[in-house]
């Protein structure tokens, strides 16, 4: 996909990488190099988490959370919710993140280098998060952009399940550097208020990649990663909290019907805001623990 940020001379600009309006992935940085602004979120803002298998769905949901669907009206999206509007006092304005997307589009997933792979992903979440969660300091004159709700196209709770793969999957890393792994993704999760948990089986996620292989669309890894995003799907089914995870989880079958999903993943997130019942309680978890025990 990377020829989609391409410009017309063929070439990748890093302007396009930046700026969401031109990368189909998702903003990498609080940055907004088109704009000049900074992107921060607002006292009462909310960060949501997309995380599950590859082509699990997540993409679409999100455009349809944001904005609705043309093709599906009862789709209206959270920027087009009068209800919502009138609580907030303006409409909302959601941000879509995606920092992992440069390491995807630039550089090659070297099994020698997936260890250093894997921790720059987690860096840039760690650094996505916490300058989106800082406050500016009040003697700098910066333009900003509060935003109020902030989505990521994977988090923090996705880097905790594929390191755990990637030190399964024929110990593509190290038992240390998955260690030091995981502490710095669970201690990322703290910024979150809900993780949304989009999952296929393996064959259907590379029947929709078109059966084309890679290092991480094989149906081995994929059997590997679905072990601990099933454990979570497992744990939610009566829709309960998952023990193996401390964020809020909604768990969505990728391959239920459409239109059910949305509607389901857009009530619980603008409970976010105007609360139906009362907020999930976060619980301590190991997902490594829960994975070994149920196999």
């Amino acid at each position: 996909m990377a020829e989609e940020i391409n410009s017309g001379n063929g070439k990748s600009e890093l302007i396009d990488l930046s700026s969401f309006a031109h990368n189909p992935y998702g903003r990498i940085f609080t940055l907004d190099f088109e704009t000049n602004e900074l992107i921060v979120l607002s006292r009462r803002g909310r960060i949501v988490e997309f995380m599950g298998m590859p082509k699990g769905g997540k993409s679409k949901q999100i455009r349809a959370l944001k904005e609705g669907d043309e093709e599906h009206p009862e789709l209206i999206g959270l920027e087009n919710d009068a209800e919502l509007t009138e609580f907030l006092g303006k409409q909302i304005d959601i941000a879509v993140f995606k920092p992992n997307s440069a390491m995807k589009v630039l550089f090659e997933k070297d099994p020698k280098m997936r260890a250093v792979y894997n921790e720059t992903i987690i860096h840039s979440h760690g650094e996505l998060l916490g300058m989106l969660t800082s406050y500016i300091r009040g003697d700098i004159n910066i333009k900003t952009r509060e935003v109020d709700l902030a989505i990521l196209d994977r988090g923090p709770n996705d880097d905790a399940v594929w390191t755990n793969a990637l030190y399964d999957f024929k110990t593509t890393i190290s038992q240390e550097e998955r260690d030091y792994h995981l502490s710095m993704a669970q201690h990322l999760e703290q910024h979150l208020d809900l993780a949304i948990g989009m999952n296929v089986l393996p064959e259907v996620a590379m029947e929709r990649e078109g059966g084309r292989e890679g290092k991480a669309m094989n149906i081995p890894f994929l059997r590997k990663l679905y072990e601990y995003y099933g454990a979570l799907a497992e744990e939610a089914i009566e829709g309960e909290q998952p023990i193996t995870i401390q964020t809020p989880y909604l768990d969505i079958d990728g391959e239920g019907i459409y239109v059910d999903n949305a509607q389901t993943i857009y009530r619980r997130v603008k409970r976010l805001y105007i609360p139906k019942d009362p907020e999930e309680l976060r619980v301590d978890g190991d997902l490594e623990k829960r994975v070994a025990k149920a196999a």
